[in-house]
């Protein structure tokens, strides 16, 4: 298997340096990385190609080209495929494939479609789609009824990562093409195992995995449930303080801010780690804001109790305003649940990513089901 480079990482070097005049874009700049290192290394090329049509190719023959464009017949505008793969099977039967890269932008039925057209006008057997997750089932259904001659395949660029990272050859730049795709949350997530979290409360710290895990819950969902009134998620820092490392989407005045994360030490929070003993791991989901706004704090949660009573079990326990065990007089909501309660060792980290996202999300969903609480936070937040 190859090695990682992550430090002294010349894709993450031009990644940061590279001319920021409008005409490359994040995803260029990753199709182009990416075909280079399935040009200049066979062995990535043929871990990849053996995935799409699950033989060998002559990897000698094999032609890339980030730069081709077309016209479908009978049209005006020129089609722009991020790349136009050619080459032989090992049996000397010629095959052709388009790819279509998204990174920061969305899938465009549209667009998935025309490639499919001029796949065929091509003669090409496949298309190829690879984002950081995966394509709604309906379009890949609805594409595959309208395309029956062509091979439509999603991959997720965690895939593409897996492929490249089982090849043997360590020559070229396929290495730091893995480093630089494990900075930008492009590759399985690393989980926190069960053995961790003990090994924290005794004394062992895993800040660098909680906040990776963070970055890529924060970078990978749609948070539909944090109001208008907060800053977008997407643009939100993770910061370790207050005995905490936390995801902080903040207000234009901060109050009522929330902050979703992980509580280490309780010293600053005031609260009871919900194991009720003196050291735990909790995952948090806080509502804040200056003492001085109480009776706004006192009458959020009281529209707060009433919908978690009505959503029913949401996992972990809710702290309010005013209750003994909350003895921080800036917090006016805050959900915890153990950590260990939550994960499983054996887990991946894109299943733990997704199990700590889906409760952050039920307790949002419920913290947020009265429009009087974004009323109020907007009151004293904006």
């Amino acid at each position: 298997m190859l090695p990682i480079s992550v430090d002294n990482n010349i894709f993450n070097s031009l990644f940061n340096w590279h001319p920021n005049d409008g005409r490359t874009s994040k995803e260029n700049f990753l199709t182009e990385a990416f075909a280079h290192v399935i040009r200049s290394n066979a062995h990535c090329c043929s871990l990849w190609m053996q995935a799409i049509f699950s033989q060998d190719i002559d990897f000698d023959s094999v032609i890339i080209n980030t730069r081709a464009s077309h016209r479908l017949k009978g049209e005006k505008n020129t089609i722009y495929p991020d790349m136009e793969i050619s080459g032989y099977h090992a049996d000397g039967r010629k095959f052709g494939l388009l790819v279509e890269n998204k990174w920061d932008s969305p899938a465009s039925k549209s667009q998935i479609f025309k490639y499919g057209h001029l796949a065929r006008q091509l003669y090409y057997s496949h298309l190829i789609f690879i984002a950081p997750n995966s394509l709604n089932q309906d379009i890949i259904n609805e594409f595959n009824l309208n395309f029956p001659d062509i091979g439509f395949m999603v991959f997720t660029w965690k895939q593409i990562y897996n492929v490249l990272r089982n090849a043997a050859d360590t020559q070229g730049l396929a290495p730091e093409f893995l480093g630089f795709m494990k900075t930008h949350n492009l590759s399985p997530a690393d989980p926190i195992e069960a053995d961790m979290v003990r090994g924290f409360i005794e004394g062992h710290g895993l800040a660098n995995r909680m906040i990776s895990l963070l970055e890529r819950i924060r970078d990978n969902y749609d948070w539909k449930f944090i109001p208008s009134t907060h800053k977008n998620v997407k643009d939100c820092k993770i910061t370790s303080s207050y005995g905490r490392i936390a995801l902080e989407i903040g207000t234009p005045k901060w109050d009522g801010a929330i902050t979703v994360g992980f509580l280490t030490d309780n010293w600053d929070h005031k609260v009871p780690f919900s194991n009720n003993r003196q050291r735990g791991l909790d995952l948090i989901f806080r509502i804040e804001a200056n003492p001085k706004h109480r009776d706004s704090g006192l009458e959020i949660a009281s529209f707060v109790r009433a919908a978690v009573i009505d959503s029913g079990h949401i996992g972990g326990i809710i702290r309010f305003i005013g209750d003994k065990d909350n003895r921080n007089t800036h917090t006016i909501v805050i959900a915890q649940r153990s950590l260990l309660d939550l994960i499983e060792s054996k887990e991946s980290g894109d299943d733990q990513a997704e199990k700590i996202y889906r409760q952050i999300e039920k307790w949002g969903q419920a913290i947020f089901a009265s429009p009087e609480v974004v009323r109020i936070i907007t009151s004293i937040g904006t």
